[in-house]
C-alpha cells in the first residue's frame, strides 16, 4: 500500500493503527523530572511548586472573604486547601489575620 491523500497507507492487520514516529517519546518520558521540573519552577518563579500553590489558594480564598457572604468551611472548599483548619493556619501565616477578621476589615458591600 502507498502513501495517499489523506497520510501514510495503513499496514493490513494492524487495525489502522500507525505505528509511533521514529524518535517520539510517549508518556511519562515526555515530562521532566520531578527534581527538574522543581528546579526549573523555582528558577522562574522565585518558590518551591507548593509554596506557590498556597500562595494562589490564600489569594483566592482573601478575594472570596472579601466579595461574599460564603462560610470559612465554604471558602476552604472552594479554595481546595483541604479542611477549615487548614485554611485558618495557612490563612493567619499568611495575611497575618484569622479569615473572619479579615472579612470583617475588608469586605465590599
Amino acid at each position: 500500500m502507498s502513501a495517499g491523500v489523506n497520510g501514510p497507507a495503513r499496514q493490513p492487520g494492524r487495525r489502522g493503527r500507525f505505528p509511533a514516529p521514529p524518535g517520539r517519546r510517549r508518556g511519562s518520558a515526555c515530562r521532566p523530572a520531578v527534581r527538574t521540573f522543581t528546579r526549573r519552577f523555582r528558577d522562574e518563579t522565585g518558590t518551591s511548586p507548593r509554596q506557590w500553590l498556597l500562595r494562589q489558594r490564600v489569594a483566592h480564598a482573601r478575594l472570596l472573604l472579601e466579595s461574599t457572604d460564603l462560610s470559612v468551611d465554604a471558602v476552604e472548599r472552594r479554595c481546595g486547601l483541604g479542611s477549615a483548619t487548614a485554611l485558618r493556619q495557612h490563612f493567619q501565616q499568611s495575611v497575618g489575620v484569622a479569615p473572619s477578621a479579615y472579612r470583617r476589615t475588608f469586605r465590599h458591600p
